[in-house]
């Protein structure tokens, strides 16, 4: 995809992503910082780069609060990060079962943004692995158990969305899913089976959804505080 990168006040570093499929504008965190902004294809550089500067206050507050990802935490379900310093030429990174492990020469430094996005890129390898495994079964379970019926499901990583559903009935969930408490989960996954029947956000849709949810409001206004991406662990 074409893109360019911006530096904003010599501080915000800015990749501007023109892509075809889009209809508006979006403004993501990427895993290790960069502030990415895509914007529909026949869009000029200059209007991204404008809509970064709008939102630079909103960008240096998400990337100061961002933790590191460090030795120890738990990503997503199942998988813990184990980080070993050792003597070794290069960075080694295994996805396990239940862990993650990064193997790191004696003398590089955790923090350095090239060893963040190698780990990042494990971590997501691991949300990968348990979303596949756990998020169709579930999927099918309310589907029963609320009368929904739906084509297909598939697991992908997605930017600024946590699931969609096509008019064909095709679902697709975010792997960054496995990020949120499963009461929220449940609300994606529900409002998706939603859209199999009903596919406008109206008043239709949202009275279905809190037949099922009453205290749909709380929930959407507590999945509003995570972002689909390692920044928000």
């Amino acid at each position: 995809m074409p893109h360019k990168i911006f530096l904003i006040d010599d501080q915000i570093k800015v990749k501007i992503i023109k892509k075809r499929n889009n209809k508006n504008i979006r403004l993501a965190l990427q895993a290790d910082g960069l502030a990415r902004v895509s914007i529909p294809y026949w869009t000029p550089y200059a209007v991204g780069l404008q809509f970064a500067k709008s939102k630079k206050d909103w960008i240096l507050n998400n990337h100061s609060n961002s933790p590191l990802i460090s030795d120890g935490q738990q990503i997503g379900k199942n998988h813990r990060l184990s980080i070993i310093s050792e003597d070794r030429l290069s960075i080694y990174s295994k996805v396990l079962n239940t862990e993650i492990v990064i193997k790191l020469p004696i003398n590089d430094d955790l923090n350095d943004p090239a060893t963040q996005s190698i780990i990042s890129k494990a971590c997501v390898k691991a949300l990968r692995m348990q979303a596949e495994d756990l998020l169709p079964k579930r999927l099918e379970y309310l589907s029963n158990k609320h009368g929904f019926q739906y084509n297909s499901v598939s697991v992908k990583l997605l930017r600024s969305r946590w699931g969609s559903c096509d008019h064909k009935q095709n679902i697709v969930l975010n792997l960054y899913m496995m990020l949120l408490p499963w009461e929220l989960i449940d609300y994606v996954l529900l409002h998706e089976l939603t859209h199999t029947k009903i596919m406008k956000h109206g008043p239709e849709f949202w009275l279905s959804i809190k037949e099922i949810l009453p205290e749909v409001s709380n929930i959407k206004k507590e999945l509003r505080t995570y972002q689909p991406n390692l920044n928000k662990i």
